[in-house]
């Protein structure tokens, strides 16, 4: 009964996922979009949520919201959006505007570093 719709709603969920997360590494050909805004090419695996989730639920899935990174430049923008957008354990949202534009995230990022 409801244990199996909820297995079953699960797996929907982990395959939409897994399916989103391969589209977006595959459009970004496996290339850190980050490093990419500086010039560099460096293979990435992860996929990232530009603006944070925390900060944006609706760009959960949000194809236009993902994009491939490598493990540091992940590191480096968790971080800033820490101060930025006020995310993370403990900490209070800012309420501060949404920024979508890797390059001028990557900017902030340098700048606080």
């Amino acid at each position: 009964g409801t244990q199996y719709t909820k297995i079953k709603s699960a797996r929907k969920i982990c395959t939409r996922t897994k399916h989103l997360r391969q589209l977006v590494i595959d459009r970004d050909y496996y290339l850190c979009q980050y490093c990419k805004a500086r010039g560099r090419l460096t293979q990435g695996s992860i996929v990232d949520h530009v603006v944070p989730i925390e900060a944006d639920a609706n760009g959960m899935s949000d194809v236009s919201n993902l994009v491939t990174c490598c493990k540091a430049c992940h590191q480096a923008k968790t971080a800033w959006e820490k101060t930025y957008y006020g995310t993370g354990q403990s900490n209070v949202l800012k309420g501060s505007q949404r920024l979508r534009d890797v390059k001028r995230i990557v900017e902030l990022i340098d700048r606080q570093q």
